[in-house]
């Protein structure tokens, strides 16, 4: 106990300059942060401006993160709710916007774009073709984004799970069980029996 009492006596140095770092750092720039939210490092971050972070919220290191208006839209934003996670190398492009709900755990190296290459004009290799804007992203309340995933352009609702390696490009609803390539839904909470179900891609129920 008193091991454990004097290991946390001797971090407090290190909490309060973590808390000082990071406001100077990323406090008076972004739209939204405050003593409870962290930002890691090294991260390639542009657009830090554009950035709200609710209570509790982070974003972890290694990852690629760029809020900027590049296809012409007014604004851009990417807005974390309260208790949100960013994990480690997760690459994020928002173009217009990408709202992420309260509770949400985004798992390492998720995907996330309001925004694509244009691919069309075969004469202009796409990697030097036009950014063309997609729908803007929202992911809802409690859920959870399994690692390697990646996500385009769609409204993903509250209490999702979607699973690792899967590409999402469609609306997914409330309490929903998502994967593959491209992502299906393969359960979804039956509210009036309040269980778990198996459905077809459509979200039908089948059992």
């Amino acid at each position: 106990m008193n091991g454990n009492l004097i290991c946390r006596f001797c971090s407090i140095p290190y909490r309060v300059y973590n808390i000082f770092y990071q406001y100077l750092r990323y406090g008076r720039r972004a739209k939204k942060f405050d003593r409870t939210n962290f930002i890691g490092k090294p991260l390639e971050l542009v657009g830090i401006e554009n950035i709200s972070l609710g209570k509790k919220s982070f974003i972890r290191q290694h990852g690629y993160i760029i809020v900027s208006p590049l296809t012409g839209e007014l604004t851009s934003e990417l807005v974390l709710g309260d208790n949100s996670h960013l994990n480690y190398g997760c690459h994020v492009v928002a173009t217009k916007s990408i709202r992420i709900g309260d509770n949400v755990n985004i798992a390492p190296y998720v995907y996330l774009s309001d925004n694509t290459h244009s691919y069309e004009d075969i004469n202009i290799p796409i990697k030097l073709s036009p950014i063309k804007q997609l729908k803007t992203v929202s992911i809802g309340d409690g859920t959870w984004i399994g690692t390697r995933a990646a996500v385009f352009g769609c409204t993903i609702g509250k209490h999702c799970v979607i699973g690792a390696n899967s590409v999402v490009n469609k609306d997914i609803p409330d309490y929903c069980i998502v994967g593959g390539i491209p992502a299906k839904i393969l359960k979804r909470f039956d509210q009036e029996q309040g269980l778990w179900r198996k459905t077809d891609p459509k979200g039908n129920f089948i059992d």
